[in-house]
């Protein structure tokens, strides 16, 4: 993958890759990826995964926050107060509800576009590993309530021996999404009647 520049910032997910695989001793060597990467190497799902087969990737874990709306108040919220993480004897961060921007300057329904393309592209990446070793994992059912259902099952994917994982971190935004997002009305009013309306709680 060649490089690229993406509002200043460049990078080379191959050649990245391969510099961590190097000086990594474990018997397994894994990395979390987002969509964004893939902008900022200037590549597609499909080169992407054919990449990583070549580089010796074998098993893959896709991970999924189904309700997107969560995500996006969790992602603002965290930008916001600065705070990704927050372990049990940590002073929660006083943050008040966030604004979720539904439309762009010139009026385009920038939010829908958004979910849209989201779905999109997990779909691209279903159908690019079809034929892979995939463990689908879901945000809302393996995670949520307890990340160490989450943990068993990729702990079974690879074939490796069951331990108790320590789980250090707990969840920042456990409000209903109506006091989490400020602008819940407006929202509501742009996703109703939509594939995504359930997400509002």
């Amino acid at each position: 993958m060649a490089e690229a520049a993406a509002d200043g910032v460049t990078i080379s997910l191959e050649g990245t890759l391969e510099r961590r695989m190097r000086t990594s001793a474990a018997q397994w060597f894994g990395f979390d990826f987002q969509p964004l990467y893939l902008r900022l190497g200037a590549t597609d799902v499909a080169s992407h995964a054919s990449s990583l087969r070549r580089a010796g990737f074998t098993h893959f874990v896709i991970l999924r926050r189904a309700n997107l709306i969560r995500r996006l108040a969790s992602a603002t919220r965290s930008a916001e107060s600065g705070v990704y993480g927050m372990r049990p004897t940590d002073e929660r961060p006083s943050a008040g509800p966030v604004v979720i921007p539904t439309h762009g300057i010139l009026g385009e329904p920038t939010l829908l576009q958004h979910l849209d393309a989201v779905e999109r592209f997990y779909k691209q990446v279903e159908v690019v590993h079809a034929r892979d070793a995939v463990l689908h994992v879901e945000y809302e059912r393996h995670i949520e309530g307890d990340p160490r259902v989450a943990f068993g099952m990729v702990i079974d994917f690879l074939g490796l021996q069951q331990v108790e994982p320590a789980v250090p971190l707990q969840r920042l935004n456990t409000l209903p999404t109506r006091d989490v997002v400020q602008n819940y009305d407006e929202v509501r009013k742009v996703l109703r009647g939509t594939e995504h309306e359930w997400m509002l709680d």
